[in-house]
């Protein structure tokens, strides 16, 4: 995924945002944000994707761990990052959403040291998942 920010004037914004709309998958796209003061620029904030993007789980997976902003925080931050990262890398796509959990799970859980009720709860989430 990409982090675009734009800054200009909001002709300049907005014909910049549409030549990324034309050439990239847009995510999410921010409302305009004015500067301080008596400004004429304002900011636009995109997340993007190449169109030959993977969209599957594995390419789901490579995003989560290429992407700085996901991997900051504590466990239960960064399992929330990740969840939303999901919502927008699989939008309009039909997704099995245990699959999703489990690669969140671990993502977050990574690195961490977890208590043994935690690593409970994961083994029952990843046995319940295979019966779904």
């Amino acid at each position: 995924m990409i982090k675009i920010r734009l800054h200009g004037t909001a002709a300049e914004v907005s014909a910049a945002s549409k030549v990324i709309k034309e050439r990239f998958n847009v995510l999410n796209c921010s409302e305009p944000y004015a500067d301080r003061g008596e400004s004429l620029y304002s900011r636009v904030y995109i997340d993007a994707e190449t169109k030959t993007a993977d969209k599957t789980l594995d390419g789901f997976r490579k995003g989560l761990e290429s992407d700085p902003f996901i991997k900051n925080g504590n466990v239960y931050e960064k399992y929330g990052n990740a969840f939303m990262f999901a919502t927008a890398y699989f939008k309009d796509q039909p997704v099995n959403i245990w699959e999703i959990e489990e690669i969140a799970l671990d993502f977050a859980l990574k690195n961490e040291d977890l208590p043994e009720t935690a690593k409970a709860l994961l083994e029952l989430l990843r046995g319940f998942k295979n019966e779904v």
